[in-house]
């Protein structure tokens, strides 16, 4: 073999190293992956990259748009086949490449391995591959440098480990191989024949004094090669071995950046399922929901209800839950193990349409077939990402364990994780109390949590009852005046929660649906409106989250019907109201006298015209710095709970300049859920958090945190601004200059009700007892606080 062969050989088989290097590295992308279809689509990326680093020179100017075009066919065929039509790329597809490009790096952060390889998942990794691949490649023909040449695959690596860090298995033998491959590039680079000089002569030179220059050359480089590769192998194993004896820690505690990042799906903090259970009820007819085909691999197993939501934080007025959502693939990660016999439910589902986001799951979900689906790993929740549900469908796989004998004797769970669970704020002294005396009977865990639901099951049950449950609504509903001792699933949920936590049994409430054996047609449900209910659930050792039935439908009572609204009723305001004939502070500005006497003393038209437009638009800055003024007083001034419902007063005078005035007879959580119009919709997510913050701080029996002021300002900030991106901008400038919320509240309903509008919807009268004359109720000038006295 001639010197020249040699070095076609040598430049020949250097790519390919370094391609396989470069493969090496990106397979460390494995364990973000549910299957092995990433593995062609990175493979094809990396090749694409070592071929087009060869052929750079072949290709010339034409190397750059190739560059581009070439990888961009890839992702869309590698990536984004599912939205082509008929194989050919589409406006879908495009999109689709657009969003992957520029937030796949995002959609990996918030994805909790394993994941499926397909779309926004994988395009991230495929152009990080062929970059590395590129790179690895033109540094080699464009520099002598050893070093450079592992730049590329060791950030390749290392990305990889980061996107991969919730997978604790050990990667050892990986990073053996990666290490063999690095120690192949080094020495086939540092050994490759060079041209030119050895030693210091030419070849001309050495020709002449009888030395085989070009057999000098190639029997070094031979024997270099022939020495290393046995040194490779050994450097690799001592270096796995010597790791193998260090005491490093193990996987568990890698970095992992989705911890530091902020993830872009979340479900609006105000959207508390349990609050919707009542409005369901009483819809009439019944509206379809959705079908769920429910199968599990034990007849015997119970398939009554699924679940939408795992409530598990409690702050004395509202159950809420963490919507720690993460994206994932098909399977789901694991929680912790059940013991004993495991029962695997299937679920088919194809939603007509849901309240809310959260999608039915049942036990504990371990894989789903469907898009666009995001899951929190802490309570089992599932949701959808879509902003409509409707026509949704997908198959859900989870595991439950079997009631059996050792029910009777199970454990709560008393683990690190489940001390939120146990946690109950400003918890009163009637809660322990009351839970102290029904469980004084019965000795173990088990049978006190029975003796809870049997006392519940012993109370009245209406739906016609004020909603809520809050401290003070339980105590309403367990020991209120016997006319009020009523409630549905909402209170009862609620206080078996609160009376398990109080004894420190891990607790929390589950909204969802019955599944009722008249509405089944084999495994086929249909499920509505009134099949919803709210049920407590507790974590028992070895077997998950149990659930209870405290809701007894069939002891029925009739409480008396709520003097008011069943709706949270609203504080007393203290500002104080103008009198019926009071200055508006602005209206001096507003006459139009107001620059009379200066246009008397001017001789012209001209300058009466000029003093009276800057009058008027004195006058209209005079009502921007008032509203601003308004505005900063009602925020720092008065009680946390009085700055909360300034908040709200704020974002009603900016729904009525805009339109839409908040009739005084609704309650937040009303407005909020029939004022915002289709043109309006945006405002809705802000509006209902504000609305839920707002009756929190009425309701609770305590007053809000300070943190809870900054944030119903910045939701009424947020509406403010959302509704000035809605409406037209002669609206808008209306709005913003109109004197209405500046004047007391009966001048300005008189000035509304001039406008030629639509009327707003009101109220239905009600008529006295005794008489034909409908009694209909006039409008407050302030919220006022219900006088009905309770713990609350």
């Amino acid at each position: 073999m001639n010197s020249g062969l040699l070095r076609r050989l040598a430049a020949a088989l250097e790519p390919v190293l370094l391609g396989l290097t470069t493969l090496v590295a990106a397979a460390a992308f494995g364990p973000l992956y549910d299957d092995l279809r990433w593995l062609p689509v990175i493979g094809a990326a990396v090749l694409l990259g070592t071929a087009l680093g060869v052929a750079r020179r072949r290709l010339g100017p034409l190397t750059l748009p190739v560059a581009v075009l070439a990888p961009l066919v890839l992702v869309v065929y590698g990536c984004y086949w599912h939205t082509t039509s008929n194989g050919l790329p589409g406006l879908a597809t495009l999109r689709a490449l657009g969003t992957g490009l520029t937030s796949g790096w995002a959609r990996t952060l918030t994805a909790a391995p394993p994941v499926d390889p397909v779309g926004d998942l994988l395009v991230t990794q495929t152009v990080l591959a062929y970059l590395a691949a590129l790179a690895t490649v033109l540094l080699a023909g464009r520099s002598e440098r050893i070093s450079g040449l592992l730049v590329p695959p060791v950030l390749l690596y290392v990305a990889a480990l980061l996107v991969t860090a919730p997978d604790a298995a050990p990667r050892l033998l990986h990073a053996g191989l990666l290490l063999v491959a690095l120690l192949l590039v080094v020495l086939l680079r540092g050994n490759r024949s060079a041209g030119g000089t050895w030693g210091g002569m030419s070849e001309p030179d050495a020709g002449a004094v009888g030395i085989d220059l070009a057999g000098q050359r190639r029997r070094s480089a031979v024997g270099r090669i022939a020495f290393g590769l046995p040194a490779v192998a050994a450097v690799a194993a001592l270096a796995l071995l010597a790791t193998n004896l260090q005491p490093l820690v193990d996987g568990t505690g890698r970095f992992d950046p989705r911890a530091h990042y902020e993830r872009p799906f979340r479900t609006a903090p105000a959207l508390s399922p349990l609050v919707r259970v009542k409005p369901q009820l009483e819809t009439a007819p019944a509206t379809a929901l959705f079908t769920v085909r429910a199968t599990a691999s034990d007849p015997a197993y119970p398939l009554d209800r699924v679940r939408v939501a795992a409530l598990d934080a409690f702050d004395g007025a509202l159950w809420t839950q963490s919507r720690d959502f993460v994206i994932t693939g098909s399977r789901l990660p694991a929680g912790p193990a059940l013991q004993g016999s495991v029962v695997t439910v299937d679920l088919d589902v194809e939603v007509s349409r849901l309240p809310d986001p959260f999608l039915p799951v049942a036990g504990r979900p371990v894989r789903v077939v469907g898009a666009d689906t995001a899951f929190d790993p802490a309570n089992g929740t599932l949701v959808s990402t879509r902003t409509a549900v409707a026509g949704y469908r997908y198959r859900l796989t989870a595991e439950a364990r079997k009631p059996d004998a050792s029910l009777g004797t199970a454990q709560p769970s008393q683990t690190t994780a489940d001390l939120p669970y146990t946690q109950l704020p400003n918890a009163p002294g009637w809660l322990q109390s009351l839970t102290n005396e029904v469980t004084a009977q019965y000795p173990t865990p088990m049978t006190q949590l029975l003796g809870i639901e049997k006392y519940l099951r012993a109370q009245g049950y209406a739906v016609n009852v004020r909603p809520g449950h809050s401290y003070g609504a339980v105590y309403r509903t367990l020991l209120g005046p016997p006319e009020e001792r009523a409630g549905f699933a909402e209170q009862y949920a609620s206080a078996f929660a609160l009376m398990a936590r109080a004894k420190g049994y891990p607790a929390r409430v589950a909204v969802g649906y019955l599944l009722r054996p008249e509405k089944r047609d084999g495994d086929l449900f249909r499920v509505d409106t009134g099949d919803v209910h709210a049920w407590p659930e507790v974590h028992l050792a070895g077997f998950g989250w149990v659930p209870f039935e405290p809701t007894n439908t069939k002891n029925p009572a009739t409480p008396a019907t709520p003097r008011e609204s069943s709706a949270p009723i609203l504080p007393e305001d203290d500002t104080p109201v103008p009198a019926e004939g009071a200055t508006n502070e602005g209206g001096a500005a507003n006459t139009p006298g107001a620059g009379g006497g200066a246009g008397k003393a001017l001789r012209t038209a001209g300058w009466s015209a000029l003093i009276l437009l800057a009058a008027v638009i004195a006058a209209l800055a005079l009502i921007v710095l008032a509203k601003l003024a308004r505005r900063r007083y009602r925020r720092s001034h008065g009680s946390t709970a009085d700055r909360i419902v300034a908040a709200w007063r704020d974002t009603a005078d900016r729904l009525g300049e805009c339109g839409r005035p908040v009739p005084p007879w609704m309650t937040p959580v009303e407005a909020a859920a029939t004022l915002p119009t289709a043109r309006l919709a945006p405002t809705g997510p802000a509006l209902t958090e504000l609305a839920l913050i707002v009756t929190g701080a009425v309701c609770a029996p305590s007053p809000p945190p300070t943190e809870a002021v900054g944030r119903a300002w910045h939701l009424a900030g947020t509406a403010s601004r959302t509704l000035g991106r809605a409406v037209p901008l002669h609206r808008w400038v209306a709005a913003l200059l109109s004197p209405l919320p500046l004047l007391p509240p009966r001048w300005a309903a008189a000035l509304r009700s001039l406008r030629p509008r639509r009327p707003a919807p009101a109220p239905a009268p009600a008529r006295t007892p005794g008489g034909d004359k409908p009694v209909v109720p006039s409008p407050p000038t302030a919220l006022v606080r219900s006088a009905t006295p309770g713990p609350d």
